[in-house]
């Protein structure tokens, strides 16, 4: 019975997140994850930043359930993409792309 109560006192916490906006999506770059990039999903004034894994794989969690703008911070370069936050979980992947000497996000 004790745990039943341990675990209701822990609901509360975890409530933002049944309604968060799960963003999560893998980077490439000549078909080859990108490791240890800096991704920021920014939601109006709020910033929601992770980073790659060694798979390319990126994972966060955004309060808002609207238009935000997901940016790569990778070599030196800053590419942004438009992108939407919704009440259930949202894959974006992306191709790391070179054009004319800059770095350009491509949705798979």
């Amino acid at each position: 019975m004790r745990h039943i109560g341990s675990i209701a006192g822990l609901l509360p916490l975890l409530a933002p997140y049944a309604y968060a906006g799960h963003i999560f999506g893998a980077l490439r770059e000549s078909g080859q994850p990108v490791r240890g990039a800096e991704v920021v999903v920014t939601c109006g004034p709020n910033r929601y930043p992770s980073k790659t894994e060694s798979d390319g794989s990126y994972r966060l969690f955004a309060k808002e359930t609207t238009r935000c703008s997901l940016q790569v911070n990778y070599k030196g370069q800053s590419p942004r993409a438009e992108i939407f936050s919704y009440n259930e979980p949202t894959r974006y992947d992306f191709d790391l792309v070179w054009e004319q000497g800059r770095l350009t996000l491509r949705r798979r």
